[in-house]
């Protein structure tokens, strides 16, 4: 990123930006030089730590290696916690931590360098502290203003809102997303609720209007970069991690299905079990669900555990994600169209080809049109 292109940005990058801009070569630190290299897993992370990629600084023949821990703030407490993660991430593993912040004054720059912390920030100012070397700049404007604080909205509870713009592409209000939201529960289910507040539909809403996904208008809110909240979303999707039982099981899928509706744990049918209830491929041999209580679930089914020709596999998983948006038919609970296209897109070439057809209509945002 140039000079005159820092000078003309007005917000920090939020962390996706930044992971973006990063792999673009857009941060630099002269006289050295930043790379960054394949991505690397320690034995143990830190929360805030990115510790799948990292960066090496190059100077005068010379170079060190970090992981690092991008704040997309500037303020003391902020960078106190940076700090404070930063010690903790080198009693833990190898490369040595490196702080990442929009802005570093010189008070700032002093607290690093007596803490013997590296940091760097996007403004052009830095402190790095290497085996063999020590580099130090000061005196770059900051260029950024702050914002609210920037999180990833694209994974976890918040980004149940985000995929809410690919299901209906306008909202009127904040009320009316959060309205809608709270709708994709089935009722009686309450764990979503308590998530999605008032404050986490403002916040969510104000970071995809800063990355320029929805535009505020004055009819409310309308999804007006549809092909980037897709990429994003495909990106950050992490297959669930829960403990899993294969086996056999003598119901058919509706007398299984009467069953697990009367349990007081929620239950649906994975993503890819679900392709065939969308059209989008053949339905498959095992029958493949999510479920809360995998012991609860597994005793309610009379399942016998065996992994020779299973008919059934229980997914234990707690998250709201999968059971988002769930539809039902003929009183079967079938996963999200969205959860289903995220599963595919995540699977072999001929899921992924299915998951394209869903992915067509998804960016048109009438993902609840689908039956």
């Amino acid at each position: 990123m140039t000079t005159q292109e820092l000078a003309t940005h007005q917000r920090p990058w939020s962390e996706i930006e930044f992971q973006e801009r990063l792999g673009k070569g857009g941060l630099s630190f002269p006289p050295a030089t930043l790379q960054l290299l394949p991505p690397q897993t320690p034995p143990q992370g830190i929360p805030g730590v990115d510790v799948e990629t990292t960066l090496e600084v190059l100077w005068q023949g010379k170079r060190a290696r970090f992981v690092f821990i991008y704040k997309p703030q500037s303020t003391p407490k902020t960078l106190a916690t940076a700090i404070a993660q930063a010690q903790r991430s080198e009693r833990s593993f190898g490369p040595r931590p490196l702080v990442i912040v929009p802005y570093l004054s010189e008070t700032a720059l002093r607290l690093l360098e007596a803490e013997s912390v590296s940091g760097l920030d996007l403004s052009g100012n830095g402190i790095v502290l290497a085996a063999g070397f020590a580099l130090r700049r000061s005196g770059e404007p900051n260029r950024f203003k702050e914002a609210s604080s920037l999180r990833n909205v694209y994974w976890g509870n918040s980004s149940l809102l985000t995929r809410c713009f690919l299901l209906r592409a306008q909202y009127a209000s904040l009320n009316d997303l959060r309205t809608f939201a709270l709708e994709r529960f089935r009722k009686g289910e309450n764990s979503g609720v308590s998530q999605l507040t008032k404050g986490t539909v403002s916040k969510v809403t104000q970071i995809l209007e800063a990355e320029n996904i929805i535009a505020r208008e004055r009819e409310g809110m309308r999804l007006i970069d549809p092909d980037t909240l897709v990429e994003r979303l495909k990106t950050h999707y992490r297959k669930p991690q829960g403990a899993r039982l294969e086996g056999k099981m003598s119901l058919n899928t509706q007398e299984a299905w009467t069953r697990l509706a009367r349990q007081p744990f929620r239950a649906v049918v994975s993503g890819e079990g679900s392709a065939g209830h969308y059209r989008v491929l053949s339905g498959q041999d095992k029958w493949t669900v999510y479920v809360e209580d995998l012991e609860g679930a597994r005793q309610c089914l009379d399942i016998t555990p065996t992994p020779l020709f299973p008919n059934v596999e229980l997914i234990e998983e707690t998250s709201d994600m999968v059971y988002f948006d769930a539809r039902s038919e003929c009183s079967i609970l079938w996963a999200s169209p969205l959860q289903t296209w995220l599963e595919l897109a995540h699977s072999g070439p001929r899921e992924r080809a299915a998951a394209e057809v869903l992915e067509t209509i998804l960016r048109k945002g009438e993902g609840s049109t689908l039956r």
